[in-house]
C-alpha cells in the first residue's frame, strides 16, 4: 500500500502520486476505510461499474500524466455511487427488503443516452440489476427532480425502442434469456423475443378461470395441466391481458414500497407456465409487464416464491452488447488499452493491477466524476476540464472558466459544485454536452484551503470544508453542510 494510505478493508482508491511536485498519475489500490495524511478522504466513482477513485489533495504543478490503474481481473467490492441524489432518494422510498427485491441491489452503471426531447436531446439514466431509472427535468434543482423508470421488458419484447418522447425505432425482439447467464444458449431457454408474439396479441377477460397455457422455448404455446391450480383474478383492459389472482393478492401487499403499477408498469403478455429451472420441479409462472417480468415459483418456500427477472441488466447487454458489470465485456475491452510508452515508468503499482497513460495535464489542483465517466480536471487557472477515459484521445471538453482561484469541486447529478475565492457556486449541465449552461451563488463568501463533497445518502447534502476568509463573520475552521436546493 503507498505511503501514508491506511486502510482496513478492500475496496476501491484512487491516490494521485506526487513526485517533486508533479502529478506523475493516478494509481487505483483498494481499501475501505482509509485516511490519507491524517485526514478523511472521499471515495468517487470514476466508471460507475464499481472503480473507485480517491483523489489525494496537494498543491500540483507543472506536467505530469494522468494514468489508471486496472486489475486483471477486475473485482468489485462496492456497488457504484448514485449518480443523481434525485436517483438516490428515489430509491430510498423502499425498505431494504424492497430494494432487493424491486431493483437487485444497488446501481451498476449510469449513461448519458440520446432521448429526443429532453434538453440537448440527451438525459442521464441509471441502470440497476432490475430495472433503469430515467431524469426527467434535468433542468429543475437537485431536490426538486422527478424520476420515472423505463419500459424495458415492453421495448425487449416487441424491439421497438423508444429514443425520445416521440422518436422510436425497430430492432429485433431481445433474443436474452429470462434465465440463466449471458452463456445461456437461447435456442434451449426462454427468451424476452420468444414472448413478441404473445405480447402482440390481446386477450379476453378470464377471470375465474384456470390458467393452464405453458410457452416453450421458442414462444410455443400448448395447453397441460399446471402444477398447482391458480386462477385469473383480474383484467386489464387497456392492455387487455389477465393477471393472475396470486399475483393480484401479493400485490395488494405492497411489496415494493412504491405503487405496483409504478413498480410494473401494465400487463402486456398473458401468464404462462414455463420452464425455469427455479425450484425442485424448475417450472414457474411468468407474466410480463411493461418494466419488470414477474415469474412465481409455487414449489419455494412462501417468502420466496415470488421474484423478478433481472430486466435492467437484460436491457442493457441487449442494447450495449455487454454486462453492465465489471466482469463484463465492457470492461474487459477498457483492459486491453495498452500503456503509451514510458509515460507509466516507476510507478508503483500493487500486485495484478497495470497502469494506462491517458493523457498530459497541466497546473491540475482536483480531480471529479461526472455521472456518466468522465474526468473533470480542475486547474489552477481557474477552468474545469473533462477527460472521457475510455476514449482519452477525444477532444476535452470545457464545463466552466475564469473561475476565482477555485479550490474544490464535486457533482451531483447534471449539477456541478465548485468552490473558489467568491464562495460556493452550482453550475448545471442541463443535456449533459459537457458544457456548463446556467450558474448560480450558493454561498457568497470566501474560504481558504476548501473542499466540497457531496454526501452520501438521499438527502443530498453538500458539505463545504474550509477556513472562512476575513471578509466573513468567522475565521475559524468549519463544516457546512448545505441542502441542494
Amino acid at each position: 500500500m503507498p505511503p501514508n494510505v491506511s486502510g482496513s478493508r478492500r475496496s476501491p482508491l484512487t491516490m494521485v502520486r506526487v513526485r517533486d511536485a508533479r502529478i506523475t498519475g493516478i494509481i487505483l489500490v483498494r481499501c475501505t476505510e482509509w485516511s490519507v495524511l491524517g485526514r478523511p478522504a472521499r471515495c468517487y466513482d470514476l466508471t460507475n461499474e464499481c472503480f473507485g477513485y480517491l483523489v489525494i489533495r496537494a498543491i500540483l504543478f507543472a506536467v505530469g500524466v494522468v494514468a489508471v490503474v486496472s486489475a486483471l481481473p477486475i473485482q468489485s467490492s462496492q456497488p457504484s455511487a448514485f449518480a443523481d441524489p434525485a436517483f438516490s432518494r428515489f430509491y430510498a422510498r423502499s425498505s431494504a427488503a424492497e430494494q432487493q427485491l424491486l431493483w437487485g441491489g444497488g446501481p451498476l452503471v449510469s449513461l448519458v443516452e440520446p432521448f429526443t426531447g429532453a434538453p440537448g436531446n440527451r438525459r442521464l439514466v441509471q441502470y440497476f440489476e432490475r430495472g433503469r431509472m430515467e431524469t426527467v427535468d434535468a433542468g429543475a434543482t437537485t431536490a426538486a427532480r422527478s424520476i420515472t423508470q423505463g419500459l424495458l421488458v415492453r421495448e425487449m419484447a416487441t424491439g421497438y425502442v423508444q429514443l425520445g418522447y416521440d422518436d422510436f425505432v425497430q430492432d429485433d425482439p431481445a433474443p436474452i434469456a429470462l434465465f440463466g447467464g449471458a452463456t445461456a444458449d437461447t435456442e434451449a431457454v426462454l427468451t424476452y423475443a420468444d414472448f413478441a408474439g404473445a405480447v402482440s396479441t390481446q386477450s379476453e377477460d378470464r377471470g375465474g378461470e384456470r390458467i393452464d397455457q405453458w410457452m416453450a422455448p421458442g414462444g410455443e404455446i400448448n395447453l397441460a395441466t399446471p402444477p398447482v391450480e391458480i386462477l385469473a383474478g383480474s383484467f386489464e383492459p387497456v392492455t387487455g391481458h389477465n393477471i393472475p389472482d396470486i399475483t393480484v393478492s401479493w400485490l395488494r401487499t405492497d411489496p415494493f414500497g412504491i405503487d405496483p403499477r409504478d413498480a410494473l408498469g401494465l400487463p402486456i403478455s398473458e401468464p404462462y407456465w414455463v420452464q425455469s429451472g427455479k425450484g425442485d420441479a424448475g417450472v414457474s409462472l411468468v407474466q410480463l409487464f411493461e418494466r419488470r417480468v414477474v415469474v412465481y415459483t409455487p414449489d419455494l418456500p412462501q417468502a420466496k416464491r415470488f421474484s423478478l427477472t433481472s430486466a435492467g441488466r437484460h436491457y442493457y447487454r441487449w442494447r450495449y452488447g455487454n454486462d453492465p458489470s465489471p466482469d463484463g465485456a465492457r470492461s474487459a475491452e477498457q483492459r486491453e488499452i495498452l500503456p503509451r510508452a514510458g509515460q507509466t515508468a516507476g510507478l508503483a503499482l500493487p500486485d495484478g493491477y497495470r497502469a494506462v497513460a491517458l493523457a498530459e495535464v497541466s497546473d491540475v489542483f482536483d480531480i471529479a466524476v461526472t455521472p456518466d465517466g468522465k474526468l473533470a480536471l480542475g486547474h489552477t487557472d481557474g477552468r474545469i476540464e473533462l477527460l472521457d477515459p475510455r476514449n482519452p484521445d477525444a477532444q476535452r471538453t470545457t464545463l466552466v472558466d475564469h473561475l476565482a482561484n477555485p479550490a474544490g469541486f464535486t457533482w451531483a447529478g447534471t449539477d456541478f459544485y465548485v468552490v473558489d475565492d467568491t464562495g460556493l457556486r452550482r453550475y448545471t449541465d442541463v443535456d449533459a454536452n459537457g458544457i456548463a449552461d446556467n450558474g448560480d451563488t450558493i454561498i457568497d463568501a470566501g474560504f481558504e484551503r476548501a473542499s466540497v463533497q457531496l454526501a452520501a445518502g438521499p438527502e443530498a447534502a453538500l458539505y463545504l470544508t474550509g477556513r472562512s476568509t476575513p471578509a466573513t463573520t468567522s475565521a475559524t475552521p468549519a463544516t457546512t453542510a448545505v441542502d441542494l436546493h
